[in-house]
C-alpha cells in the first residue's frame, strides 16, 4: 500500500480533521494526479515549506503563481483556488445575519472577505436606516503595511446606494489590533464626510484574523 493510500484510508477512517496540513495537501495532489515529480507528500511539504506553512498565503496566491510551485499543474491550480472558494461561501452562509447590531456582527461579515488576504485591504459596509446591509465592497487594496483610500468614492458610492450609514474597516496582516495614528485621523475624515452628508458612520473595524478592534467599542469615534 502506497504511502497516498495509507492517507485516504486514514481520511476515511478517521475524519479529514485528523490529517495534518501536509497530509492534506498530499492527498489532494495525489488525488488530482501530476506525474513524474515523485510522491505526492514530497510535493506536498515543498509546497507547504513555501507558503510559511499557512493557509492563508496558499489561498491568496492566483492560479498562475500555483503553477509555478513543485507538483502543481494548471487543472490542479483551477481545482485549488475552487476549492478555496467554496471554503469562503460556506463561512459566509455561516452568518446569514443581513443586519449589523454590534461589532461582533461586523466582523462576522467581514470575515470571509479578508479570508485569503495576506496584504491590507480597505472594505465599506453600507447600511439603511434599519441597519441592514445593502453592500459590502472593497474599496482599495494596498500592500503589506498600507493602502490608499478615497473618502469621496466612499461618499459617491453610498450616496448612490442610498445609505444611511456606513461602517469602514481595514486589515492588519501584521496581527497587531492597535489602531495607528493614521487610522484615527482617517477615521476622522470619512466621520466628518459621513457628517455633512446627513449620514453616520457607526464604526471602523480592524480585522486582526481571529481578533478585531472597534472604534466604537473603544470609544475611539
Amino acid at each position: 500500500m502506497t504511502n497516498l493510500q495509507n492517507l485516504q484510508k486514514k481520511l476515511l477512517h478517521h475524519g479529514p480533521e485528523q490529517l495534518a496540513a501536509e497530509e492534506l495537501l498530499a492527498v489532494f495532489i495525489g488525488t488530482v494526479g501530476y506525474k513524474g515529480m515523485g510522491k505526492p507528500s514530497d510535493r506536498a511539504s515543498k509546497i507547504w515549506q513555501y507558503c510559511n506553512c499557512s493557509w492563508q498565503e496558499l489561498a491568496y496566491l492566483s492560479p498562475e503563481e500555483m503553477k509555478n510551485l513543485v507538483g502543481i499543474n494548471e487543472r490542479q491550480a483551477v481545482i485549488m483556488k475552487a476549492a478555496f472558494e467554496m471554503g469562503k461561501r460556506r463561512l459566509a452562509l455561516e452568518n446569514p445575519k443581513n443586519v449589523v447590531r454590534s461589532s461582533g456582527d461586523a466582523y462576522l461579515l467581514l470575515k470571509p472577505h479578508y479570508l485569503d488576504s495576506v496584504k491590507e485591504d480597505f472594505y465599506v459596509i453600507y447600511l439603511n436606516r434599519g441597519n441592514r446591509v445593502l453592500k459590502i465592497e472593497r474599496e482599495s487594496s494596498g500592500g503589506l503595511s498600507g493602502t490608499v483610500v478615497d473618502v469621496k468614492l466612499i461618499i459617491r458610492r453610498a450616496l448612490a446606494l442610498r445609505a444611511t450609514s456606513l461602517i469602514v474597516s481595514h486589515n492588519h496582516p501584521s496581527g497587531n489590533t492597535q489602531a495607528s495614528e493614521e487610522d484615527k485621523a482617517l477615521t476622522k475624515v470619512i466621520q466628518n464626510a459621513c457628517n455633512y452628508m446627513d449620514m453616520k458612520l457607526l464604526d471602523h473595524i480592524i480585522y486582526c484574523g481571529s481578533e478585531w478592534l472597534s472604534f466604537a467599542d473603544e470609544n475611539l469615534l
